[in-house]
């Protein structure tokens, strides 16, 4: 038990860095299209993310095919969609997938360490406001007690 803060915030973060083959040295920015890599999937995960999260669970609840659980709304809803963007095992699949380039690619992993980051600090802000203010009139607290 007094080794699990290492491992788990320490040890496992180091391993998945070293096992995604990310190196932080030698980023060319001068490639073609690297600054546009880097911006885009900064954008993707830390805007469109938690559009894409609130935007998905607002038409299945629009269309009937379900109802948020009691005690959610959708401040609540919005906030896991801004910690959606922490996405980084799959993020850096995929950019392995999509570049040939290993420039590129190295690009594209920095971005997405950037930007889990930036989705993780914007989410841990949000949580915080969401979770500290009252809720709407009429909506149900994120915290499970009703309004």
């Amino acid at each position: 038990m007094t080794l699990h803060a290492w491992v788990a915030f320490g040890v496992m973060p180091l391993f998945a860095l070293a096992n995604a083959g990310v190196n932080f040295g030698g980023i060319p920015w001068d490639v073609a299209g690297a600054p546009a890599v880097l911006l885009g999937i900064v954008l993707g995960l830390v805007l469109g993310k938690p559009c894409g999260v609130l935007a998905a669970a607002f038409l299945a609840v629009r269309v009937g095919l379900c109802v948020l659980p009691p005690g959610v709304n959708w401040r609540g809803v919005a906030l896991v969609g801004c910690l959606a963007g922490i996405g980084f095992t799959m993020a850096i699949f995929i950019a392995n997938l999509a570049f040939d380039s290993s420039a590129l690619l190295a690009t594209a992993k920095l971005g997405v360490l950037v930007a889990s980051g930036a989705a993780a600090a914007f989410g841990l802000l949000a949580g915080f406001l969401v979770l500290r203010s009252p809720p709407p009139a009429g909506q149900a607290d994120a915290r499970g007690s009703g309004a």
